[in-house]
């Protein structure tokens, strides 16, 4: 019989495989921006902060469903943010987008009470097409 302890298994291999690639990532920004993170929620975060602070990232936002995609360049790297979106009851999303967009070219600061982001993931465009 098999032993079920799950060490060195294929979901172990797995997760190995993720982190190694969140290290690459946390990696590759920090190599170009000089801005020292640790997590991918914060990698995340700190993209978006690149995105509004830089205009030269020529920044852009859609949504799909309930996540927020923002895509600009980071030192002429295209990158990604994604973000989940939480609406206040009743809000339509097309007004969201429009909120969204402000706050990316900084004429918005602050959400209206009930909106909240969510960071899900950053990464360099490259590594989609990796199929990672």
């Amino acid at each position: 019989m098999k032993n079920r302890t799950g060490r060195g298994g294929r979901a172990s291999r797995r997760h190995e495989h993720k982190a190694a690639e969140i290290q690459r990532r946390i990696e590759l920004f920090t190599a170009a921006t000089g801005v020292a993170v640790s997590t991918l929620e914060e990698l995340t975060w700190e993209v978006l902060d690149w995105f509004r602070l830089h205009p030269e990232a020529k920044a852009k936002v859609r949504l799909e469903g309930t996540r927020a995609v923002f895509t600009g360049r980071v030192h002429g790297q295209p990158w990604l943010a994604v973000f989940d979106v939480v609406l206040p009851y009743g809000y339509p999303p097309a007004k969201a987008k429009d909120l969204l967009k402000s706050y990316l070219s900084r004429g918005r600061e602050n959400f209206p009470q009930g909106m909240k982001l969510y960071p899900i993931t950053a990464f360099p465009r490259e590594s989609e097409n990796r199929g990672s």
